[in-house]
């Protein structure tokens, strides 16, 4: 175009340059970023959520990243909702390292059958409040792989005495040194509450990790982390000891205290329930649209029925999902939502 005479000026070059490789007039860039989902790798959506971005520069980071959050696979989109990233940036770098716990989730499970997340001590009691969303930051947990134990090899430990996770002697009050979670599986996967060798295997790349239901280890056990929540609740004339665990996927309540309240349920599909020490649980039941008061808030809950301990009532994601935007201060004990 110079050799022809047609650019005279730096501003006919930049003119030029954004016709031959800019965006048409007839582009909508954001249109185009508004309707972009996850197809495969974090990695690849971002890199083309960053292309469309270029193109509509004038769109605020706070919409951005509303965007890139909707976008992404229902799972990754789930976690991020509740983690409630600040900034772009931040945003991309946790959609990464959510699809690398689930990737490594994925290969533990076709590998061993089971799997572990940390928790650790914490702090009881909460207040609520309802107010606008703030961004707040929740860290990943960690993985550990856990050995699955035969029936064969817990009846061993239970003749010497020895916990099951550990080679150490059981006694009340014992702590593992390692942490670890409950994993459910479908009735059909697992027969006779009997893990199975080589001859099953699992095709990861179909499963939705949305299908494997978990109640953290120290949930189940009614012990307190940093990353859950112990108050009252009632039921009601009832006051209820309620656990909120970020490491739970969906909402659990004791099976004893159905039994004892006469708390109607209804029968489900079963689901083995494999706890991190090797032993094996059945959920077959669950309790639909249960009111429970939580500091003068009524809230309905739809809750499986386990042996847990300690408390009564477990809400997980599940329940922490439909809140929206939460910020939780453990320094001041409060929930905002």
């Amino acid at each position: 175009m110079q050799a022809n005479n047609l650019i005279k000026n730096w501003v006919q070059f930049l003119g030029a340059l954004q016709l031959r490789f800019g965006p048409s007039e007839f582009d909508d860039p954001r249109g185009k970023q508004a309707k972009l989902y996850q197809r495969s790798t974090v990695a690849d959506f971002q890199n083309h959520f960053q292309e469309l971005s270029n193109k509509a520069p004038s769109i605020s980071e706070d919409f951005l990243v509303s965007l890139f959050i909707s976008g992404l696979k229902p799972k990754l989109m789930r976690e991020l909702l509740v983690a409630q990233p600040s900034t772009l940036l931040q945003t991309m770098a946790m959609a990464k390292l959510y699809e690398e716990k689930y990737m490594h989730f994925q290969s533990s499970f076709k590998n061993s059958w089971g799997k572990t997340s940390t928790t650790a001590p914490a702090i009881s009691g909460v207040k609520f409040a309802h107010s606008p969303s703030a961004p707040t930051i929740q860290v990943s947990s960690s993985l550990i792989p856990v050995k699955q134990l035969t029936p064969a090899e817990l009846k061993v430990r239970r003749d010497k005495g020895l916990c099951y996770n550990c080679d150490d002697k059981f006694r009340p009050g014992h702590k593992c040194k390692s942490k670890f979670f409950l994993l459910l599986v479908n009735d059909e996967e697992v027969e006779d509450g009997e893990v199975e060798g080589n001859d099953t295997e699992i095709c990861c790349e179909e499963l939705e990790v949305d299908q494997f239901p978990e109640v953290s280890m120290l949930a189940f056990d009614g012990k307190h982390t940093p990353k859950t929540i112990r108050l009252q609740g009632m039921y009601q004339s009832h006051i209820l000891q309620v656990l909120i665990d970020n490491d739970s996927t969906h909402n659990f309540i004791q099976e004893r205290l159905v039994s004892n309240l006469g708390i109607s349920k209804m029968d489900i599909k079963p689901f083995h329930v494999f706890v991190g020490n090797g032993e094996v649980l059945t959920c077959s039941s669950k309790c639909l649209n249960i009111p429970i008061k939580i500091q003068g808030h009524e809230f309905r809950f739809d809750l499986y029925i386990l042996p847990i301990q300690g408390v009564e009532v477990v809400l997980g994601i599940e329940w922490l999902e439909l809140l929206g935007p939460v910020i939780t201060d453990y320094k001041h004990l409060t929930m905002k939502f």
